[in-house]
């Protein structure tokens, strides 16, 4: 027993000890996952849906344990032995173990459930603010705040001179942009203010930056609204135009949980039967491409997209908020006449304080009694609309969804579409 190092490490409790002989596999099953669970402090094992997970070496993103990683989980979690005519000795656990353990979810109740990863400071339903790294058991929440930079303290009833200087700042940073009308800018700043109720609302609509060209400095904007609270860019997808391969391409997108989820340059029509699906139920189920498994994960990301002139099904185009921008010029690249000369850098050094301004205008809506939004109704995300429309009129900022009608119009794919948007819209009206 010396020889194979079972003393050594029973006598120092460094490891729990799992005998492999004569036992039930449900019966070991349970022991290893009480061994995760004991090891598991702080979490870094998640599950959600049907699905064991750990996360990366970041903490910035969670990868699904197939059963050779869940092997080497389960190793580190225990010693495994078997005892034979020649003693006891620490042998690997076996893969029949891991194989069990993903297919039997009803055992997994020790492991933390996880509903997603965020990088900044946000409301929770509770109306604070959470700020502290780590796992929260009450939002289903890691936080990893990503900014080296500590972000100031933020009043908690603000009063109306700090909200007008957190609308200023954060227009300083959209002050370049050419949208094309107030519904666009409005749309901007819900779309910043997503994130700091990221916790208080699970249906999001799909953000689109449109332009006519390109160079309008759609991917821009894009940055200007993510980077002051992922700190790095948003990772861009491309979208397909073949609705199979865009139902193969959500799974993976959203396996690891992401914050985002961006198609940059749509040239194609946004028309996913799968997509209008994700956007609204919650979650989403499909096979794993080359597995024969079909996980179950949460949604719970922003949504955004770019591109020129985006067309849109019907049912897309029910759970859109567009935000165009218009240069007005044949080649919008070669303006120069920039207030921000370099936004980039600019971002990378004063991007936090996009972040700060936005929590003020929540902690003022907060401090308001958390009034509603009483304008547009938006379908599956009337929650969001009316937490985010109620945020922008504590700031004073108007135009919210005002351009909803027309978008939908503007992108319809054909005369059917708009003979349907046209039905919606006028039979409330004549009853």
């Amino acid at each position: 027993e010396d020889r194979d190092g079972l003393a050594v490490f029973a006598h120092n409790q460094t490891l729990p000890i799992i005998e492999l002989n004569d036992a039930r596999t449900i019966n070991i099953s349970e022991h290893g996952i009480a061994a995760m669970d004991k090891m598991n402090d702080p979490p870094r094992l998640f599950r959600y849906g049907d699905i064991v997970a750990r996360t990366k070496f970041s903490g910035l993103e969670l990868e699904a344990l197939d059963k050779r990683s869940l092997v080497s989980e389960l190793e580190k979690a225990a010693m495994w032995v078997r005892s034979g005519q020649s003693g006891r000795k620490i042998v690997p656990c076996p893969i029949n173990i891991a194989e069990y353990i993903i297919s039997t979810p009803e055992i997994w109740n020790g492991i933390p459930i996880v509903e997603g990863i965020v990088t900044w400071p946000c409301l929770t339903e509770k109306l604070n603010i959470i700020r502290a790294p780590g796992y929260d058991a009450t939002t289903r929440h890691i936080h990893r705040p990503t900014w080296a930079v500590t972000i100031p303290e933020i009043p908690k009833t603000p009063s109306q001179l700090d909200v007008h200087n957190a609308v200023c700042g954060i227009h300083t940073f959209l002050q370049d942009f050419p949208f094309v009308g107030l519904a666009d800018y409005a749309n901007t700043f819900a779309l910043i203010l997503t994130h700091v109720a990221f916790l208080l609302v699970r249906d999001k609509p799909i953000f689109i930056v449109d332009a006519p060209t390109i160079g309008s400095g759609k991917g821009k904007l894009i940055d200007v609204c993510t980077i002051p609270f992922t700190f790095n860019q948003v990772p861009r997808n491309p979208y397909s135009n073949q609705k199979e391969e865009i139902r193969k391409t959500l799974l993976g997108l959203l396996l690891p949980l992401p914050s985002h989820v961006m198609f940059d340059n749509v040239i194609h029509s946004l028309d996913s039967d799968a997509l209008a699906l994700a956007l609204t139920t919650g979650f989403y189920q499909d096979r794993e491409l080359g597995k024969s498994s079909n996980p179950r994960v949460p949604v719970r990301c922003i949504w955004l997209a770019t591109g020129n002139n985006v067309h849109a099904s019907k049912e897309i185009g029910r759970r859109l908020v567009r935000i165009r921008i218009d240069r007005n010029i044949e080649d919008p690249s070669l303006y120069k006449d920039f207030k921000i000369e370099n936004l980039d850098e600019y971002l990378k050094t004063h991007g936090w304080m996009i972040q700060y301004f936005a929590l003020v205008i929540a902690n003022a809506w907060v401090a308001a009694g958390c009034p509603r939004f009483k304008g547009a109704t938006f379908g599956s995300y009337q929650e969001w609309t009316e937490i985010i429309g109620g945020m922008l009129q504590v700031a004073g900022i108007q135009g919210f969804l005002g351009n909803m009608v027309s978008a939908r119009q503007e992108m319809a794919e054909g005369d059917d579409d708009l003979l349907d948007i046209f039905i919606q819209e006028v039979q409330p009206l004549v009853g």
